[in-house]
């Protein structure tokens, strides 16, 4: 309740987490808001108050939506940055299955529809609530920031949150599925030899990465993951920051043209072959 009457009634306040009077980011914003959803999963793994989760997600959207979006005169590259590295700090160092950004950004929602309604009967509100209700996130950003491949990305990050939500129904649809192991078929014990499970998380990751980079060439892009750890994140990072800087690329993919095509599968040509 402190940090709320802090940050909801203070844009100085939540301006001051995510950068000082130089901008140079140094307030701990952005561990400020991983703090608030650890606190936040906690809470609702332990079946917590509804009321302390709603005082979190009220915080954390203050936090964000006042302190690093910035209005229209500041909203450089260095802005974007900053917020692009709270939304990836809230989706990885807050944990993958982390659901508070997510269920943040229906909070914002559903604050927006509530303050339109008031306003469309004519009721009376306070300045802080005139404040919390006024967009959510995505499209502050898309708002705010001019259109670019790194817009584009932050708002596929912003748009595939987990929420409570989803995270209960993909539970539903586990607990339903799990029963006695069955054998497996025979095509599928093929499948699983011949690499089939992992040849199509690469193309998952693949296609993650020509989502926000569709010039790029599905072989260049196999191989800037193989750069990167296979982290898609990290990999469409620096490719886009490659664009501005070409020589913060990695070494091996400074070589390849960047519409190199894939190379064909051995089981893709088997296969053509049985056919």
């Amino acid at each position: 309740r402190s940090l709320r009457g802090l940050y909801v009634h203070s844009i100085d306040a939540c301006r001051a987490c995510f950068g000082d009077e130089d901008g140079d980011g140094g307030g701990g914003g952005t561990e400020a808001c991983v703090a608030l959803a650890e606190l936040y999963d906690r809470e609702r793994r332990d079946d917590g108050d509804a009321e302390t989760a709603e005082l979190i997600l009220e915080v954390l959207s203050a936090l964000i939506l006042r302190g690093a979006i910035p209005d229209g005169a500041s909203a450089d590259e260095s802005a974007l940055n900053t917020v692009m590295e709270a939304v990836r700090a809230l989706t990885s160092d807050a944990g993958a299955d982390n659901p508070c950004l997510g269920d943040a950004m229906k909070w914002q929602e559903r604050a927006k529809g509530e303050l339109k309604g008031r306003a469309g009967a004519g009721g009376a509100f306070g300045a802080a609530e005139a404040l919390k209700g006024t967009r959510t996130l995505a499209e502050a950003v898309e708002a705010t920031f001019a259109e670019s491949h790194q817009r584009d990305y932050l708002l596929l990050m912003l748009r595939s949150c987990p929420t409570t939500e989803s995270l209960n129904a993909v539970k539903v649809v586990e607990d339903a599925g799990r029963g006695p192991p069955s054998r497996p078929r025979e095509p599928e014990k093929k499948a699983k030899a011949a690499g089939g499970g992992a040849t199509s998380a690469l193309d998952r990751l693949i296609s993650q990465v020509r989502d926000v980079l569709p010039d790029l060439g599905e072989g260049y892009v196999e191989a800037a993951l193989a750069c990167y750890g296979n982290d898609a994140s990290r990999a469409i990072a620096a490719l886009l920051e490659s664009e501005a800087d070409p020589a913060a690329l990695h070494p091996r993919l400074r070589a390849l043209d960047r519409k190199l095509p894939r190379r064909r599968r051995e089981g893709d040509g088997r296969k053509k072959k049985e056919e």
